[in-house]
């Protein structure tokens, strides 16, 4: 029956934390407009992204956590989304133009270890788009601790990280931000190796790490705070993963 309904037609998402905000049907799996999308994620961020909290939403894609930040860190809050592929972008504008939202800055570049130029792969779907250097488009790409010490982007109380492969590279560019300010953080890892690299990454910048396994083979996301939080109510790393 889902499938009955046009590519392109706005709908309001029908449950979950964005119950009622517009959302275009085919801009990622039909899960986003019925609001079942990771939902056990989306109630994670919620909990981060509090009432005037500063978000990160690194990899946007088209729009549902920055759109879900927006709602949850409220008009004294600030979300910064940055996604780098023209086709996302255009989605991600159209999304919050449906949706006014005045606390969202859009940054048309993705996120690295180095500021400059990359080239950027767009991926079977719009969701698998990532940097490498076969891609088919050149983006602009920044690092955050240059952003956030320039003073162009405030300080983040919450990171949120979906960048297919490039992880750990994120991070590494935002070492002094993550050392300073110690934000809360989500990350999505893909593949055990990254997963291992991204551990002992953000273990080293003294936070406390808990990993989920996804529902996809070889996915998972990990929730990270700092050491002197208290853990989480996410289930600890699974003894599958521990042996990875």
């Amino acid at each position: 029956m889902l499938r009955v309904i046009p590519s392109g037609t706005i709908l309001p998402i029908l449950s979950g934390p964005l119950r009622g905000t517009s959302w275009i049907v085919g801009a990622g799996t039909n899960g986003c407009w019925i609001g079942t999308y990771e939902r056990d994620k989306q109630q994670v961020f919620t909990d981060a992204a509090t009432a005037g909290a500063t978000v990160f939403d690194v990899g946007a894609n088209v729009g549902f956590y920055t759109l879900l930040a927006a709602r949850c860190v409220g008009k004294d809050g600030f979300v910064h989304c940055f996604e780098p592929f023209p086709e996302n972008l255009r989605t991600l504008r159209q999304h919050l133009e449906l949706n006014p939202c005045q606390n969202v800055t859009v940054h048309e570049a993705a996120v690295s270890d180095r500021s400059g130029t990359y080239r950027f792969a767009s991926g079977d779907c719009p969701e698998t788009g990532k940097l490498d250097e076969h891609g088919d488009v050149e983006v602009q790409v920044i690092q955050i601790d240059e952003e956030t010490s320039s003073g162009r982007i405030p300080y983040p109380d919450v990171v949120k990280i979906d960048v297919e492969g490039a992880e750990s590279k994120v991070l590494l560019g935002a070492r002094e931000t993550l050392l300073s300010r110690q934000p809360i953080l989500l990350v999505a890892i893909h593949g055990s190796s990254m997963l291992r690299e991204v551990q002992a990454i953000i273990k080293d910048f003294r936070y406390e790490v808990e990993v989920e396994s996804s529902k996809a083979p070889g996915m998972y996301e990990i929730y990270a705070r700092p050491q002197k939080h208290r853990p989480s109510t996410m289930s600890p790393l699974t003894t599958d993963v521990q042996r990875r």
